[in-house]
């Protein structure tokens, strides 16, 4: 009788187990209605003055690529005037290219190399953006801000100075962003278009003021110029 007793006692339990862990779930979570990861993105300003300057500091090529669209373009500053416009323009494969050989540390057709980098952005100010390139139904904002990028270069043939380049770029930055439709909530860059500089004023003789598209251009295979 007593064995009865238990092994009731146990098929009640085992009912109850079952029951506990294998009943629905009264408020289902689908990929269609569960909330988005955060990422550093869901904001244009977390976008430009947290997460990129981050990434970029770190030198992390795979997270540099997530925040670039499939269309993004880089638009350089030339010393000559007299430059076509399409030339002064690069798709994203190309700024990817460049990225890699900065983020690296490999050396350039100068003996070049970067050593470390720190970069911080001010977002200014936003505008709503009527680009011919904009797509119908597509939300894309122009983004102006402010960029200060200390860049130490190894520079082996450096005359008089210390093996050391130091460029210092602080200028404004025109951005282009738009809500990204692979990663729900957050912000992607379009396009970028560097701008004059601020001229803080450099100090010391391994210091120069420089543009970002100096830096892209050194780092860049068969780049035009350069500090």
């Amino acid at each position: 009788m007593w064995n009865g007793y238990v092994m009731k006692i146990q098929i009640f339990l085992l009912l109850a187990v079952c029951f506990a862990g294998c009943g629905g779930d009264s408020n289902p979570t689908t990929p269609e209605n569960e909330a988005p990861e955060p990422s550093g993105r869901g904001t244009i300003d977390s976008l430009l003055a947290v997460t990129l300057p981050l990434v970029y500091t770190a030198g992390d090529y795979y997270e540099y690529a997530n925040l670039l669209d499939r269309r993004y373009t880089f638009q350089r500053l030339s010393r000559d005037r007299n430059v076509p416009m399409e030339e002064l323009i690069w798709d994203r494969r190309e700024e990817l290219i460049i990225a890699d050989e900065i983020f690296s540390g490999r050396t350039n057709s100068r003996g070049q190399d970067v050593e470390s980098m720190t970069l911080s952005i001010g977002a200014q100010y936003t505008t709503a953006y009527d680009d011919p390139d904009e797509p119908a139904g597509e939300e894309w904002t122009e983004v102006w801000t402010t960029i200060d990028l200390h860049v130490l270069i190894n520079d082996p043939l450096r005359p008089g100075g210390n093996g050391f380049l130091n460029l210092l770029i602080d200028s404004r930055q025109v951005f282009v962003v738009r809500p990204d439709p692979e990663s729900r909530g957050d912000w992607i860059i379009v396009k970028q278009r560097d701008e004059f500089r601020i001229n803080k004023g450099a100090t010391g003789s391994s210091t120069e003021e420089a543009f970002w598209s100096d830096l892209k251009e050194l780092f860049r295979p068969n780049g035009e110029y350069g500090p």
